[in-house]
C-alpha cells in the first residue's frame, strides 16, 4: 500500500499480513527452484492480441522482474452508467510454456481489500509457474489499487508504532480530509464493481472459462464472481477463507486470541520452550496488564534501515506486534522470546517487528479501497454487540470502532445487491485451502463455505498460519486441482510433512 490500513484485510502473507480486516500475499514461501523457473523465463515478445486486447511487453515486480505482456483496459467507472466516465485498469497476460497451451486462464485474486494483483504475483510466482506449464496466467489489477485509479490516503495504521493519535476519533477525521481531496467518486469501487470488471475483462479477451485462485478478501472476490457468472468459472481455489456471511473484522480478536492460544500450548508442552520461557500466555498477560505509568520509550531500530526511533511499547504497539506476528510460522517462532525480552524491560525486538512489516504492510495496500468494500458491504451487516464481543480481546473492539468513525465520513454505495451476504451454493470444483493456525481466517470459516458447496475440498496445512498456497507441497495440489479438475484424483498426503516452526530459544535460533 502507498498508504497504511486501519481495518483492512483478510490479507495474505506470512511476514506481511494486511492491518486491515484480511491480509495480503506479499511474502513467499516458494522454493528458490520455483522462483527461479519464475524469474529465468524467457521474455515475451513485444506484443501480443489476445481477443480484442492489445498487450505490450512489461516487467512485473521491482527487484525481481517477471517478463510479461501489459495493457490498459477502459471500464465504465459506474457499470450501470456503460457510455459515462471511464477509467484504466492495468492487466497482465503471461502466456503458457507449452505450445498447445489450454485456452482457460489462471487469474490471481490479490487480498486486502487493498493489493494490486499486479504487485503481489512476484511474490508469489513459484506457485503460478507450476500452471504455465500448460495454461496462461491472467492478472486483473482491482479498480482503486496499484496504478488503476488508487484511491491513497495519508493516513496513520493503528499499527504504526510512531502515529501520534490513532484513535477512532482521529482516523475519523483524516478520513474526511482524505475523502476531500479525491479526484474521484471512491463509492463505486466495491467487489461488485471488481466482477463486473473482471467479466468486462473476460468477454474482450473472448475466453470461455477462469480458473481463479483467491486469496483472503480475495476468497470473497472469487466467490462473488462465481456467484454471479457460474459458468465461466472452471476451477475455483479459495485460500484463507472469508465466507459471504463474514462482516470483515467483525472477529478479528477472537480468532487471534484463538490462534494464540493454540500456539502457546506449543510451547507449553515442549520441554525446551517451557523451561525457556515458562507460559508464553502468562508473559503477555503481564505484558497486558502494566499501569499506564509503567510504558517507558524505547530506543527503537528498524530491523531492515537501521532508522532509530523513540517508541513507547503501549498497549497499542503490543497487541499491533503480536497481531503481525501471529501471521506466520517463521514470525510466531520468534513470539515468546520478543514477549520475554519485553517483561524483561527490552521490547525494542517486537516493536521493531511491528514497524518493519507495518511499512511492508503500508506499501501494498490502498487505504481508500479498502474502505470503500467494507464501508459499503461490512458496516451495514455489523451487529450491534460485535464491539461487545471483541472487547475482552488482546485487540479489543478498536478496529471496529474506527471502521464505524472512518465510514461516517466515507462515500460509499446507496445501496448493495440483496443477495451479497448468502452463501455460494454452485456444482463446481472448489478446493478449499486453510493454514491451522490462521489468526484471522481460520478453518472453520472453510468449513462453513463448503457445507453449501457439493463438490468441494478442504484442505488444512499442519502447523501453518493465513495463506497457505505457497506452503509445502500446496502449489503442485494446486497445480493437479486445476489441471484436472477432479478432486477426487487429488493426493494430499503430502501435507502430513508440513509443521509448525520450533521456536526461537534466543536470537541465534531454535534448539538444534
Amino acid at each position: 500500500m502507498t498508504t497504511n490500513c486501519v481495518l483492512g484485510d483478510i490479507c495474505h502473507a506470512p511476514c506481511t499480513p494486511s492491518i486491515g480486516i484480511l491480509a495480503p500475499m506479499k511474502y513467499s514461501t516458494v522454493t528458490p527452484y520455483l522462483l527461479g523457473m519464475a524469474l529465468l523465463g524467457a521474455a515475451p515478445a513485444h506484443a501480443l492480441s489476445v481477443g480484442d486486447v492489445e498487450f505490450k511487453s512489461c516487467q512485473l515486480g521491482k527487484a525481481a522482474s517477471i517478463a510479461a505482456h501489459c495493457a490498459q483496459f477502459n471500464v465504465p467507472l459506474y457499470h450501470e452508467q456503460p457510455d459515462g466516465k471511464q477509467i484504466e485498469l492495468a492487466v497482465a497476460w503471461l502466456p503458457a510454456r507449452a505450445r498447445d497451451a489450454e485456452a482457460d486462464p489462471v487469474v490471481l485474486l490479490a487480498g486486502g481489500p487493498g493489493q494490486s494483483a499486479l504487485e503481489v504475483y512476484p511474490s508469489i510466482a513459484g506457485v503460478f509457474e507450476l500452471l504455465r506449464g500448460t495454461r496462461p496466467v491472467l492478472l486483473v489489477e482491482q479498480r482503486g489499487t496499484g496504478s488503476s485509479q488508487k484511491l491513497s490516503c495519508e493516513i496513520p495504521s493503528m499499527d504504526d508504532p510512531f502515529a501520534a493519535d490513532t484513535s477512532a476519533a482521529a482516523m475519523g477525521e483524516l478520513t474526511a480530509k482524505c475523502a476531500s481531496e479525491l479526484t474521484i467518486d471512491p463509492a463505486p469501487f466495491t467487489t461488485e464493481d471488481a466482477v463486473a470488471d473482471l467479466e468486462a475483462v473476460r468477454a474482450a479477451l473472448e475466453i470461455e472459462q477462469l480458473n481463479l485462485i483467491g486469496g483472503s478478501y480475495g476468497t470473497r472476490f472469487g466467490q462473488r464472481y462465481a456467484k454471479r457468472h457460474p459458468e465461466r468459472v472452471r476451477t475455483l481455489v479459495l485460500d484463507s477463507v472469508v465466507p459471504e456471511s463474514l462482516v470483515l473484522g467483525s472477529e478479528h480478536g477472537r480468532n487471534l486470541d484463538a490462534a494464540l492460544q493454540s500456539q502457546f500450548e506449543r510451547c507449553r508442552t515442549n520441554a525446551a520452550c517451557s523451561k525457556r520461557f515458562g507460559d508464553p500466555a502468562e508473559l503477555l498477560a503481564q505484558l497486558r496488564d502494566r499501569a499506564a505509568d509503567e510504558v517507558v520509550e524505547q530506543i527503537v531500530v528498524h530491523p531492515r534501515t537501521m532508522e532509530q526511533r523513540d517508541a513507547a511499547f503501549s498497549h497499542q504497539i503490543l497487541a499491533a506486534a503480536v497481531r503481525l506476528q501471529a501471521y506466520a510460522p517463521e514470525t510466531v517462532a520468534l513470539l515468546p522470546l520478543g514477549l520475554s525480552e519485553a517483561v524483561a524491560g527490552r521490547a525494542q525486538s517486537l516493536i521493531g517487528q511491528a514497524w518493519m512489516m507495518g511499512d511492508d504492510l503500508s506499501e501494498s495496500i490502498s487505504f481508500g479501497l479498502q474502505l470503500s468494500v467494507s464501508c459499503a458491504e461490512d458496516l451495514p451487516r455489523l451487529q450491534p454487540q460485535a464491539s461487545e464481543a471483541e472487547a475482552g480481546t488482546l485487540l479489543g473492539s478498536t478496529m471496529i470502532d474506527t471502521l464505524s468513525a472512518q465510514c461516517a465520513n466515507w462515500p460509499t454505495r446507496s445501496s448493495m445487491p440483496d443477495d451479497m451476504a448468502e452463501p455460494l451454493m454452485v456444482d463446481l470444483p472448489v478446493l478449499l485451502l486453510s493454514g491451522q493456525y490462521d489468526p484471522v481466517t481460520p478453518p472453520r470459516y472453510a468449513d462453513e463455505v463448503a457445507k453449501h458447496l457439493p463438490n468441494a475440498l478442504a484442505l488444512v496445512a499442519p502447523g501453518q498460519g493465513h495463506i497457505a498456497q505457497t506452503r509445502g507441497c500446496m502449489p503442485k495440489i494446486i497445480e493437479d486441482f486445476i489441471d484436472s479438475a477432479d478432486l477426487e484424483s487429488i493426493d494430499a498426503s503430502c501435507l502430513e510433512k508440513l509443521h509448525a516452526a520450533p521456536f526461537f530459544l534466543n536470537y541465534n535460533g531454535p534448539q538444534p
